[in-house]
């Protein structure tokens, strides 16, 4: 009896032992997790540009309108202005609400229906040319068959008709002009009549859009252009086209320029019809 009791006892203590040693592992275990540094991917991050004030629609941004945020990444966000740069200067097209994220159909450089004036590098400044956006109407046959497209560059031709009135407001058929030629017997009389005039008027200007079903071009001009345009449209005038190359942005000296009829003869020779005399032969009479 004796040795089996000793024989249980020492068991129990060997079951103890075990047991206090796996406590001392396990806890060791947790201390070496808990303490070893964390070995777990950061999250991703992103920046993200948020209205620091309320923009009413049609303002221009500035930069101390808008703040940035840094948020967890999400696929959603994807369409949400990360870089302030890309706002300022632009136009709102919406009333942004303050607290408001940014997001690219927001604001544009150009209005809502899609027209952008103003170049990347271009802002509105005191001393910023005058842009402007003007239509005219040109049909395909003048407008290189209808092929100029948005984004290319054009020289814009007007004719025109003008008026000559004499002194008692009626229209003359010629305006006489005297004047001396040193090489003739006399004076000489010239005449100006109502006729077609063509002129190179207008170069390199930038076609912000096409309506090729209408025969509309929007041109960028500066404000005295489109006064100038504005004018002409009122005389019932006719535009012409001519597109230039891409890499052609040279000046033209237009004052080499301007057609009539008259010139158009002189300089390439067009022969004129002139009225000629047949004689006219009566029949004999009959015997």
């Amino acid at each position: 009896m004796e040795a089996e009791y000793v024989g249980a006892r020492r068991r129990r203590r060997i079951t103890v032992l075990l047991g206090l040693l796996l406590a001392v592992l396990a806890a060791g275990a947790v201390y070496y997790l808990v303490a070893r540094p964390s070995t777990a991917l950061p999250v991703a991050q992103r920046t993200i540009v948020v209205a620091a004030q309320a923009i009413p629609a049609r303002t221009v941004i500035t930069l101390t309108m808008l703040r940035t945020e840094t948020v967890p990444d999400d696929p959603a966000l994807s369409a949400v202005v990360t870089d302030p740069a890309t706002v300022v200067n632009n136009l709102a097209l919406v009333s942004i609400a303050a607290g408001d994220v940014i997001t690219r159909s927001m604001f544009g450089s150009g209005n809502a229906a899609g027209i952008s004036i103003l170049g990347p590098e271009e802002t509105v400044a005191p001393d910023s040319p005058l842009w402007r956006a003007v239509s005219v109407s040109v049909s395909a046959d003048r407008a290189v068959g209808g092929l100029v497209s948005p984004g290319d560059h054009i020289d814009l031709f007007v004719t025109l008709a003008p008026q000559l009135f004499d002194t008692s407001g009626g229209v003359p058929a010629t305006f006489p002009l005297t004047v001396t030629d040193p090489g003739a017997a006399g004076p000489l009389t010239l005449g100006y009549y109502s006729a077609q005039t063509t002129k190179l008027t207008w170069t390199n200007l930038e076609v912000l859009s096409v309506d090729k079903d209408a025969n509309l071009y929007v041109l960028k001009v500066d404000e005295h252009m489109a006064e100038e345009i504005a004018h002409v449209q009122a005389t019932q005038a006719s535009f012409t086209m001519s597109l230039r190359p891409p890499a052609d942005d040279r000046d033209v000296d237009r004052s080499g320029y301007g057609q009539t009829t008259n010139l158009m003869i002189d300089s390439h020779g067009f022969l004129i019809p002139n009225m000629i005399q047949i004689p006219l032969e009566l029949p004999s009479p009959a015997p």
